[in-house]
């Protein structure tokens, strides 16, 4: 898995050199500077394991303004795309970690008592009251636990705004147009 870190020179230079490598690999002979919808495919499955979605790709070539059907992408519109991608790829990486280091005893959920244990840890001036609204709010259907999915989602939500800021400053650092 990546680890794109902001001021990290020599993760940056390896996730170039991993997107390099699927550039190469993935296109066809004639046209080794371009990559088609095809092309484009093989090298993000190669890149990040996974088939990107038709829709997805479709509204990149709309957003570069070429066609789906009949246009490439050169290397360095793959490369901002790709990226882009990685650095939104460690948010849920980080946030996946997070969720395992509260979850104390490896159950795939949170109950109060994880959240209590941590807070006494990471912020001991934080009243157990706090806590448990904190705990009600992420407990979305009420089940008393917080499965991973709700803990996402309130991270999120309450990240939204920071996220926001954190991915202007990285596409205005990187020449990104996302």
């Amino acid at each position: 898995m990546f680890h794109f870190v902001d001021n990290d020179v020599e993760s940056k230079n390896e996730c170039k050199n991993l997107i390099k490598k699927s550039f190469i690999r993935s296109s066809s002979a004639k046209n080794n500077d371009t990559l088609y919808k095809t092309d484009f495919k093989c090298a993000w499955l190669y890149l990040f394991g996974y088939k990107i979605s038709k829709l997805e790709l479709q509204e990149y070539f709309e957003k570069l303004g070429k066609n789906y059907y009949t246009d490439g992408v050169t290397y360095e519109e793959f490369e901002r795309k790709a990226l882009s991608d990685i650095s939104r790829l460690d948010v849920i990486e980080e946030l996946r970690n997070c969720f395992i280091s509260i979850d104390f005893s490896c159950k795939g959920f949170l109950t109060i008592d994880d959240l209590i244990k941590q807070f006494k840890i990471a912020g001991p001036h934080i009243s157990k009251n706090t806590i448990m609204n904190i705990f009600r709010e992420m407990d979305r259907d009420d089940d008393g636990r917080v499965s991973y999915k709700d803990f996402e989602l309130a991270m999120q939500y309450i990240d939204d705004a920071q996220l926001h800021k954190q991915n202007r400053h990285i596409e205005e650092k990187y020449g990104l147009f996302f």
